[in-house]
C-alpha cells in the first residue's frame, strides 16, 4: 500500500555506534548495555518535502477506515506478546495461535527482545511537551481515527511521541524474529509485519516517516541481539519449539 522507503543505509552506519544508554535498563536481554539510537537516527522532518509526503500520504488513507483494511488496522491495535502473535496466526498457516501453552519458548524470545526494544525507543521517542512530534489524530482532530482509550495508564497516546512509531517497530521486530524461527514461511511474515505498521497511519496515529523509523528502530534491536548469547541460548530453544510446530502443520 505504501512505497517502502529504503532504511538500509542508516541502519548499517547505525551498528557501528553500540554506546550504552544515558540510563541502563534492567529488562531484556541487553540489560545495562542499551545502545543509544539517537545517535545515528535522524530526527523528525519538521519541514519541506518530506513533511508535505507525509501529510498527503496521512490525508490520502483517512476514508480507509470504512473498509476492510480500517477493521484490520483496528484490530492491530494490540501491545502484548500474546494479541501481536494472533496478529500473524494467518501468516504462519500452523493451524493454531501461539499461545503461552503451545508456544512458550517463542513468546519468551520475542517478548524479551521487545523488551530491549522499549529500552531503545525511549532514547529516541520524544514526547510533544519536550519538543517531540504530535501525532496526527491529535493535530487534526476533525480527522477519523480509529477508536483508542485516551485513559489508558501506560500509553497515554496524545502525549506520547509520533516519533517513531513503536507499533511499526513492534511489526518489524516481529517479523525478523518469525523468520529465523519459520523461515519457510518468510514472505508472509514479512507482509504481515509491514503491514501491522501501516496500520498505525491507517488508524491515524502515526505519518508513513514514523513507521519507517520505527522499522529501523526494529532492525538495529535485532542486529544488536544477534550477538548476545543470552539471546542465541533462547533463540535455540525457540527454533526447536517451532520446528515442532512446523511439522505438525505439516510445513
Amino acid at each position: 500500500m505504501r512505497r517502502k522507503r529504503s532504511y538500509v543505509l542508516v541502519l548499517m552506519l547505525a551498528l557501528t555506534m553500540f554506546a550504552p544508554a544515558g540510563e541502563a535498563a534492567d529488562k531484556g536481554f541487553l540489560k545495562g548495555r542499551v545502545p543509544d539510537a539517537a545517535k545515528w537516527l535522524p530526527p523528525a522532518p519538521t519541514d519541506g518535502p518530506d513533511v508535505l509526503a507525509d501529510m498527503e500520504e496521512y490525508l490520502a488513507d483517512r476514508h480507509v477506515l470504512g473498509e476492510p483494511r480500517g477493521v484490520q488496522a483496528q484490530n492491530d491495535d494490540v501491545y502484548a506478546p500474546e494479541p501481536v502473535a494472533e496478529r500473524f496466526h494467518d501468516a504462519l498457516a500452523l493451524g493454531v495461535p501461539l499461545t503461552a501453552k503451545n508456544a512458550g519458548a517463542i513468546l519468551t524470545l520475542i517478548g524479551t527482545a521487545q523488551e530491549d526494544l522499549e529500552s531503545v525507543m525511549e532514547t529516541v521517542k520524544i514526547p510533544p511537551e519536550k519538543g517531540g512530534r504530535t501525532r496526527p489524530y491529535v493535530a487534526f482532530p476533525s480527522q477519523p481515527a480509529c477508536r483508542h482509550e485516551e485513559s489508558d495508564a501506560k500509553y497515554h497516546m496524545a502525549t506520547t511521541g509520533s516519533y517513531p512509531s513503536m507499533h511499526a517497530a513492534i511489526g518489524m521486530l516481529w517479523a525478523e524474529m518469525l523468520v529465523q524461527l519459520f523461515p519457510e514461511r518468510s514472505e508472509a511474515i514479512f507482509d504481515r509485519g509491514y503491514q501491522f505498521g501501516e496500520s498505525r497511519l491507517v488508524c491515524g496515529f502515526h505519518y508513513n516517516s514514523d513507521l519507517v523509523a520505527g522499522r529501523m528502530v526494529a532492525s538495529f534491536v535485532v542486529a544488536r541481539l544477534q550477538a548476545d548469547r543470552n539471546f542465541q541460548k533462547s533463540l535455540k530453544a525457540a527454533q526447536r519449539q517451532a520446528s515442532s510446530l512446523s511439522r505438525r502443520a505439516g510445513h
